[in-house]
């Protein structure tokens, strides 16, 4: 379960792969959805000590046309590219001394000519905390953000019955993707929480 802070509890996955030349999306959510005015920083470890990839100071100057974090509201996630193999290891992302790690495994890329679909990356199931009246972030993204797809459906699963909540019908103002400016992050901020949800 991820750490909880007053109005931030961060949320990330395990593991992200992704391949050389490419893009990937190393995911984290405060998963109220709001944005957090606390320290807030992205580090990458490749050995015994960590680079501060980017903090709200601005991004390393090795990672500066590669590195790119969301500007929506408690969205931490760092988007990376042109990714090179010595790009793989454990990326930290922490808010105020609180942190989650995602591994990131880069493997060398398969000549193709035909530009593949969006692809998720097997990090099992993301467990996220929420509270009644407030807003979470479902994280969600294909390993290439750039790639835009066809169709983007979420669905709402319970026990009695299944219910498909974006595309969001005109009458519902909960819900929402989050990034516009990359068609592959599909993450979605579902607002006003009940226990229904």
């Amino acid at each position: 379960m991820a750490p909880f802070l007053p109005g931030c509890s961060l949320s990330a996955p395990g593991g992200v792969t992704g391949y050389t030349g490419g893009s990937v999306v190393l995911s984290c959510f405060c998963t109220d959805g709001e944005d957090n005015t606390g320290i807030c920083q992205v580090a990458f470890q490749p050995g015994p000590s960590a680079i501060t990839l980017w903090s709200r100071g601005g991004v390393h100057n090795h990672y500066k046309d590669r590195a790119l974090i969301s500007d929506s509201p408690g969205n931490l996630s760092l988007r990376l590219s042109d990714l090179t193999l010595s790009d793989r290891g454990l990326y930290r992302c922490e808010v105020d001394g609180l942190f989650q790690d995602i591994t990131l495994t880069v493997k060398e890329s398969l000549k193709i000519t035909q530009k593949p679909g969006c692809v998720f990356s097997d990090s099992g199931p993301i467990h996220i905390t929420g509270f009644t009246g407030h807003s979470v972030v479902l994280p969600c993204a294909c390993t290439d953000v750039q790639i835009k797809p066809e169709q983007i459906k979420w669905t709402a699963v319970t026990e009695q019955q299944s219910a498909v909540i974006f595309p969001p019908r005109p009458s519902s103002g909960r819900v929402q993707l989050l990034d516009s400016v990359s068609p592959g992050n599909l993450s979605l901020r579902l607002s006003d929480l009940t226990l229904s949800d």
